[in-house]
């Protein structure tokens, strides 16, 4: 899915491979996750949306099956990633209709995967639910919820980024791999972060699509 992707995306194929190379992912990768599944169709379809985006510049019908496909099974895994199917809007059609019939369908597919495969989850998600150890019940992050609550949501996201962003980014970096928590000398880890540093680096001759 990486190989599909950074060969048919247009621009930033560097960045994409740096980021699909980092220890995190190549460790995902080799194990029995379901992310497995899930950063490869990502690759997949971000690759593909940008190449008929500003590539092929157009999406024909058999193009609208094929990312439909994808969010199909990808959305189920994880349902946050149905909104990767929004990247469709960029694509330019000739017709609005085929362009809003095929933006649609790729989002009722991963809609109608989640509902078949996800109700449960959804349905735990969207109302209150959880009890404490002592059977009382207890406050969720639901959608209900976040909607009811923004600001204490954002100071709790701001919150948790400047205490844990150590521990989240040293994970992703290379520091710490695996259930036994492997550490890597910093040094090999940050040399990760240099190389994704410069893959964001335009390279000679490669054109610019998104400007500023």
């Amino acid at each position: 899915c990486v190989y599909m992707a950074v060969k048919l995306i247009p621009f930033g194929k560097a960045m994409m491979a740096a980021i699909s190379l980092l220890p995190m992912a190549l460790e995902t990768a080799g194990s029995y996750s379901y992310d497995v599944l899930v950063n490869g169709l990502s690759f997949l379809f971000i690759g593909y949306v940008f190449y008929l985006a500003y590539e092929k510049k157009g999406a024909r019908i058999k193009d609208w099956i094929l990312m439909a496909v994808i969010i199909f099974f990808l959305a189920p895994v994880k349902v946050v990633y149905v909104l990767l199917a929004f990247l469709c809007l960029l694509i330019p059609m000739e017709s609005e209709r085929k362009f809003w019939l095929g933006t649609a369908g790729v989002i009722a597919s991963g809609g109608l995967s989640c509902l078949i495969l996800r109700l449960t989850a959804i349905m735990n998600l969207a109302v209150q639910s959880g009890a404490g150890s002592a059977g009382t019940a207890e406050n969720t992050y639901t959608i209900s919820y976040i909607l009811s609550d923004i600001p204490r949501v954002i100071g709790v996201l701001y919150n948790t980024l400047c205490r844990q962003s150590d521990a989240i980014l040293a994970p992703l970096y290379g520091q710490k791999l695996g259930y036994w928590d492997v550490s890597v000398p910093y040094y090999i880890s940050f040399g990760f972060v240099l190389v994704l540093a410069v893959s964001l680096l335009a390279k000679e001759k490669e054109r610019i699509y998104i400007k500023s």
